[in-house]
């Protein structure tokens, strides 16, 4: 039989609402990578391309099933780099010795965060953007800002991927006539979800991110969701202090081929 059959992903069981949004997010832009196949098959929803990165080569899981660590592994062993992203819940620890059998191991993890809404905006308002153009442009804004270290070739395709995803919308704040911070919005149910939030070198620790989470807040009050988001453990602190309390963890394990891909 082939490797995968591309078609639609549909829900496999109930995912609560921050989890949801993750995977919309994550499904959102591998499809916008020319070239992806999004798939389903048993618990594994996940995404192969052409495109070296796991942007597009993925994952997302849980509770998984002998059959589906065997489907993992005959998947995982044909992709350079290739993430599987266990999401929170079921039996992590079982989860983790399962992954390892098929030569899968953890290479970080993100802590998954909520925090209820504001009902009056700050004074910050930021701009969407919203032609093809101003979307790539401040793709590549966010790409710099997280990605700088990797080829430009990794950095070009995850900031047209970003660009053309829809249904992510993409805020700049502006100073003096350069973009200072940016952010990626996903709305899905009752989540409006938080990614790609970053500040421009210069002016960092000056309160424009916390200020940009309180406008989103905002807006959360306004349509009646509640914020999500996820970050690396070392960032906790400073997000609890923003409002934000810890909900869950995704962990992302990768087969340790030649090299390491930065997480987006």
């Amino acid at each position: 039989r082939p490797l995968l059959e591309c078609g639609a992903v549909t829900a496999i069981k109930a995912l609560d609402g921050p989890t949801a949004n993750l995977v919309e997010t994550y499904f959102r832009l591998a499809q916008a990578t020319p070239g992806a196949c999004v798939w389903q098959r048993g618990n594994l929803r996940g995404c192969t391309g052409p495109f070296s990165h796991p942007i597009c080569n993925f994952v997302v899981a849980s509770d998984l099933t002998d059959a589906d660590i065997r489907e993992l592994g005959r998947i995982a062993e044909t992709r350079d780099p290739f993430h599987a992203y266990v999401l929170p819940g079921g039996d992590r620890s079982k989860t983790a010795r399962r992954l390892a059998a098929i030569g899968l191991s953890p290479t970080y993890r993100l802590i998954q965060m909520v925090a209820p809404p504001l009902h009056e905006l700050p004074g910050l308002q930021p701009v969407e953007a919203t032609t093809h153009a101003a979307r790539l442009a401040l793709a590549k804004f966010m790409v710099n800002q997280f990605f700088l270290s990797q080829p430009r070739q990794f950095r070009e395709g995850i900031a047209r991927a970003t660009a053309r995803a829809g249904g992510l919308d993409l805020y700049a704040v502006g100073f003096q006539g350069a973009v200072l911070g940016s952010l990626m919005l996903c709305r899905e149910g009752s989540t409006l979800g938080v990614y790609n939030l970053c500040v421009a070198p210069e002016f960092r620790n000056q309160g424009w991110g916390r200020n940009m989470l309180d406008w989103v807040r905002a807006i959360a009050g306004t349509e009646g969701r509640t914020v999500t988001l996820q970050c690396d453990d070392r960032l906790t602190d400073w997000y609890r202090r923003a409002g934000f309390n810890e909900n869950g963890e995704i962990t992302a394990y990768l087969r340790p081929f030649g090299g390491t891909f930065d997480t987006m």
